[in-house]
């Protein structure tokens, strides 16, 4: 699309973390990162709500595999193994959204650090989704997946 996003994972929400880390495993050549937990605020469906959300990633090199759990009443929900979304990484979160909404692309949702929209969920013209996600934020994933803490 433009250097202005940057491929670096796709992400599967599953019904159980755990388990969905043991199935995947095989295709993860080094192993997984430390799962995260962390209350989100997301802004969905035209509403802002504190969001519990469970997830880990692949360690190694990208692309990245991301597992979300399942996180009932939030873009998250799902009662099977579901792709969600491939990520983009972005240096400016403004002109990134202003290229996909020109692209006919519709927000769906995002996670927002007070003021700041940290990343954001588009759905495509074919019904598939995207996540923008800033790279103010690319340090604290680059030492997790790297086997580190997240932060």
């Amino acid at each position: 699309m433009t250097d202005l996003l940057s491929l670096y994972h796709v992400a599967l929400v599953v019904p159980d973390l755990a388990a969905a880390m043991d199935t995947w495993a095989p295709m993860t050549a080094q192993g997984w990162s430390k799962p995260q937990s962390a209350v989100v605020n997301i802004q969905w469906r035209g509403e802002v709500r504190e969001t519990p959300v469970h997830w880990t990633y692949s360690l190694g090199e990208p692309p990245y595999l991301e597992l979300v759990e399942n996180c009932a009443d939030s873009v998250w929900q799902t009662d099977r193994v579901l792709y969600h979304h491939t990520g983009y990484w972005t240096s400016d979160m403004r002109a990134a959204t202003e290229l996909v909404e020109s692209q006919g692309m519709e927000f769906e949702a995002g996670g927002l650090h007070g003021d700041r929209r940290l990343f954001a969920y588009y759905l495509t013209r074919d019904g598939t989704r995207i996540e923008l996600v800033d790279t103010v934020i690319k340090p604290a994933f680059d030492r997790w997946v790297s086997g580190g803490d997240f932060g």
